[in-house]
């Protein structure tokens, strides 16, 4: 990683030339002027692939001071000959969320909450809610996934994916939400065409990335769960085929939600 950087910090500092890094930015071995060059090619897929397929923080914080970097370059109008690459598709995107405790949910105001105390919403336990617009404000000098799979963000909403945070959760008695966020991939600050890059049309997430400040957005899914109200493995291990219809994600239709 700190050869990746290095690197980077080289081809920003130099004047940009197409045929430095090749025809394509993601791809090695295709016209790159040095070794070196070649090796920054390599290390930037190497790099992107790894936080593909495991998002961790560590993977997160490896990427974060050259994709900021990317950013600033692409805002300056720079990067012309790889913005087939680094510029998304248009379409609707999506960003699961899971865990939102009600302070939180009344702090960001992705949707409206009418009602100031959680134990008023007992009774839209499990009911998927929907609002129109909003906004979702990043954490200062961070980038965040989307992806174009509606799939792939409702399974993100599943109290089964989480399960020591649901059960965290669940025992201590805190009620929380599941969130879809949806906007448009046109929106300033998205970035990476996985359909232009080799190493990631196979990627069943389709991502995209978004690095800048608050994002509008078209609509917000949301679910509460009242951990008093709902069966879980952790409590009820007998009753399976209960846990199933609790741990239901959110999924966004055209038109409403579908559970």
């Amino acid at each position: 990683m700190k050869s990746l950087l290095e690197n980077w910090q080289k081809f920003l500092d130099e004047s940009i030339d197409e045929a430095k890094y090749g025809k394509k930015l993601f791809v090695g071995y295709d016209g790159e002027e040095t070794p070196t060059d070649r090796l920054f090619s390599l290390e930037l897929i190497a790099s992107l692939k790894s936080f593909i397929l495991d998002s961790t923080l560590e993977t997160k914080k490896e990427l974060l001071s050259f994709l900021l970097k990317l950013d600033d370059e692409i805002k300056k109008g720079n990067l012309v000959e790889y913005m087939s690459e680094l510029k998304p598709p248009t379409g609707k995107v999506y960003r699961g969320r899971f865990g939102m405790t009600f302070d939180q949910a009344k702090k960001e105001g992705l949707f409206p909450i009418t009602v100031s105390d959680p134990d008023a919403l007992a009774d839209k336990n499990g009911v998927v809610q929907v609002s129109s617009g909003g906004t979702f404000v990043p954490r200062p000098s961070d980038f965040t996934s989307w992806t174009y799979e509606k799939i792939t963000a409702t399974n993100f909403t599943a109290v089964g994916f989480h399960g020591d945070r649901a059960e965290q959760l669940a025992k201590s008695g805190t009620g929380f939400f599941s969130v879809i966020m949806e906007t448009d991939a046109s929106e300033p600050g998205f970035m990476l065409n996985h359909n232009e890059i080799h190493d990631l049309k196979d990627s069943y997430e389709h991502e995209v990335l978004y690095i800048g400040g608050p994002l509008k957005l078209t609509k917000v899914y949301y679910r509460w769960y009242e951990p008093s109200l709902r069966i879980y493995s952790w409590t009820r291990p007998a009753e399976a085929e209960m846990l199933k219809r609790t741990i239901t994600p959110l999924e966004p239709d055209d038109t409403e939600i579908v559970l």
